[in-house]
């Protein structure tokens, strides 16, 4: 990639729009549950739902990344954006389940496009030692659209219009969320990138590229992250409910300016202190949250465990997504971002099933207690696997 000496630009901020518009879009939908309930489901019929729904994203992981490095980006990030808008209108249009399953696969394979080619994009437009900075900045835009998209689906089912079903509202507001990021993407210009010596990289087979550059505990780690990311993603109505609490939307007031407030005042600890040192933090921080989130019984309440947690979302994504995305050349940067953005899916996919049924039957309290435990062995497990390999090099040399 050519060196560039500025990152904030113009087209950097219009990437850093789309993004809020399209997470919008996306976190309005935290209260999707909503919708099931209305339609007679209970948590494990929304997890298998939402679970089932993940089989999108699974899809187009093989292909996603290739098409990134071969097409570009923008047409990749048009396809999310107007898919998603598609989906979560016609979510509206139905009351079948079964229907419902599907338009979520559609939106999972949607959201998978855009975040992957927003992620490839964010570090094309960074020097190599900025990348893990522009990815977090980038990232700041998803949590000011966390902030943003409960906040609008509490006051949309708080504020009906006569004869106007809220869901009518809510969905139509997700699509033009998409939709208005889409109009923002469509302007982007294409960043210069050198030229890779063997044309043919990019076209080699997923397999072929995984049993060549494993990625190795990484891997582990983003389905770890997004194992939990469930539970404040989709979860926390039925919780806040369960505690007679009213709203969310004071959670993620906590969990997003927290979490953009430490990104921006400490946008480079991944460059100064180590990207593998930030990550392991993060994975701390977070599973310490869920432990304070099991004592909350106030909506006040909601606001220091979404702050823990939103400073180890913080230190998590971009190191996760830059280390996992490292693994491979650079010429295949696109598709080692689909490859680790691939890992978070199963994590999501495993934590929607598994987390609903556990919760049906053994409640919050130890649901909350089982993702602290699992997030604290896989922070130890893969410290333990990066000090073998940095002493393993070390000692080679």
């Amino acid at each position: 990639m050519i060196e560039q000496s500025r990152l904030y630009t113009r087209q950097f901020f219009q990437l850093f729009a789309a993004v809020i518009l399209h997470m919008t879009g996306v976190s309005l939908q935290f209260h999707f549950g909503k919708y099931i309930a209305q339609l007679g489901g209970q948590e494990d019929v929304l997890g298998w739902i939402m679970g089932i729904g993940m089989a999108g994203s699974l899809l187009v992981r093989p292909r996603i990344g290739s098409w990134v490095d071969q097409l570009g980006t923008r047409p990749v990030l048009l396809a999310g954006t107007i898919t998603a808008g598609a989906a979560a209108l016609g979510c509206r249009l139905t009351s079948d389940l079964t229907s419902l399953a599907v338009l979520r696969i559609v939106f999972t394979l949607a959201n998978a496009m855009f975040f992957t080619a927003v992620a490839a994009r964010a570090a094309q437009l960074a020097t190599p030692r900025r990348r893990a900075e522009s990815l977090g900045t980038i990232g700041m835009g998803g949590f000011a659209g966390i902030i943003l998209g409960p906040a609008l689906g509490d006051w949309i089912f708080a504020h009906q219009i006569p004869d106007v079903s809220p869901f009518t509202v809510f969905f139509l507001a997700a699509a033009a969320a998409h939709w208005g990021a889409a109009g923002l993407v469509m302007t982007l210009r294409r960043p210069q990138v050198e030229v890779d010596a063997d044309p043919d990289t990019t076209r080699r087979p997923l397999f072929c590229v995984l049993r060549t550059y494993w990625p190795g505990t990484i891997l582990l780690v983003g389905a770890t992250f997004a194992l939990a990311q469930t539970i404040p993603f989709l979860w926390l109505e039925r919780f806040a409910k369960a505690q007679g609490l009213d709203y969310i939307r004071n959670f993620y007031f906590g969990y997003a300016p927290a979490a953009i407030a430490l990104r921006l005042i400490g946008r480079r600890v991944p460059e100064l202190f180590g990207r593998r040192r930030t990550l392991v933090m993060g994975l701390v921080l977070m599973s310490c949250g869920f432990l304070l989130l099991k004592a909350v019984r106030t909506e006040l309440g909601l606001f220091l465990p979404a702050i823990v947690m939103g400073s180890g979302h913080c230190f998590i994504y971009p190191s996760l997504i830059d280390l996992g995305a490292a693994k491979l050349p650079p010429a295949q940067r696109g598709l080692g971002t689909s490859i680790i953005l691939g890992s978070m899916d199963l994590g999501f996919l495993t934590g929607f099933i598994c987390w609903g049924q556990l919760i049906t039957h053994m409640g919050f309290a130890f649901t909350f207690e089982v993702v602290t435990g699992w997030m604290l062995l896989v922070a130890a497990v893969y410290a333990w696997q990066e000090r073998r390999a940095i002493l393993a090099r070390a000692y080679k040399t």
